[in-house]
C-alpha cells in the first residue's frame, strides 16, 4: 500500500512501505509489513535484466499464526524448493487457534533459510513476560524428514530438546526422542506420533524425590 524505492546504502535494495501478505484465496491476512528491505546483489547492479535478489528483511511486523492453519502455512514453504533468507525484525506473532486468541511473541526476530532440502528457523522473542528462544532444523535425508528442536525460557529456566522424523513406511507417523528439563526436575522421553495421538513408548522422570518410569497415550485435541 506505501511507496516503493530503491536506495543504494548501506547496500543497494529495494524498499516497500506497508506490505500486507494474504492467502491463496485473499480472504486473510497472514502478515502485515511496514517497511519490507528486498537486498539486490552488487554484481551485475547496472544491468536490470541480470538484477539478483539475495536477502528479505521485513522490519515492524504483525504476524497472525493460527494454528487451525497450519497445514496451509505448510504448503506455501512446500510450493517452492528454493526461498530466500527471510528475516523478521522486530514484530509480533499474535497466536491464535481458530477464532481464539491465545498469546502474542512480541519484540520477536524470526530468521529463515529455506533450500531444497532444509529449513533452518531461529525465533527470539518476550513471551508471557519471558525471554523466549525457539530453533527448529528441518533436513531431508534419503526422503526421510528429520528435525532438530530446541525451545528455552530463562525466566522459567526451562529447557526442551526433541529430534524426530517422519516413518517412511507410515506417511502421518512422527517418531522420535524428547528431553525436558525445568530447574530441577528432568524428562526423557521416546514417544510415537500419530493421528493427533502421542504414544510414549518410554518415559523417565528425575527429580530430587521421584526416579521413575512410564509409559501410555496423550490424545490431543483433533482439528
Amino acid at each position: 500500500k506505501g511507496n516503493i524505492n530503491y536506495i543504494f546504502y548501506p547496500t543497494p535494495r529495494i524498499k516497500i512501505r506497508e506490505l500486507t501478505i494474504k492467502n491463496d484465496s485473499n480472504t486473510k491476512t497472514l502478515a502485515f509489513i511496514k517497511e519490507a528491505h528486498v537486498k539486490l546483489s552488487i554484481k551485475n547492479l547496472l544491468a536490470k535484466e541480470q538484477h539478483k535478489f539475495v536477502q528479505i528483511n521485513l522490519k515492524n511486523f504483525d504476524i497472525n499464526l493460527n494454528f487451525k492453519d497450519i497445514k496451509e502455512y505448510n504448503n506455501i514453504f512446500k510450493s517452492s524448493a528454493d526461498f530466500l533468507p527471510i528475516n523478521f525484525l522486530g514484530g509480533n506473532i499474535i497466536l491464535f487457534d481458530g477464532k481464539d486468541y491465545i498469546a502474542t511473541v512480541s519484540d520477536a526476530v524470526l530468521n529463515t533459510i529455506i533450500r531444497k532440502d532444509s529449513i533452518n528457523q531461529k525465533l527470539k522473542g518476550n513471551f508471557i513476560n519471558d525471554n523466549l528462544y525457539i530453533n527448529l532444523q528441518n533436513k531431508k535425508i534419503d526422503g526421510k524428514k528429520i528435525s532438530n528442536l530446541i525451545i528455552k525460557m530463562s525466566g522459567l529456566n526451562l529447557l526442551i530438546k526433541a529430534n524426530y522424523f517422519n516413518s517412511t513406511e507410515k506417511k502421518d507417523l512422527i517418531s522420535g526422542n524428547a528431553f525436558i528439563k525445568k530447574d530441577k526436575n528432568k524428562i526423557s522421553a521416546i514417544f510415537d506420533y500419530i493421528d493427533n495421538e502421542f504414544i510414549i513408548n518410554k518415559l523417565n522422570i528425575n527429580n530430587n524425590f521421584i526416579d521413575g518410569k512410564a509409559n501410555g497415550k496423550i490424545t490431543l485435541f483433533p482439528y
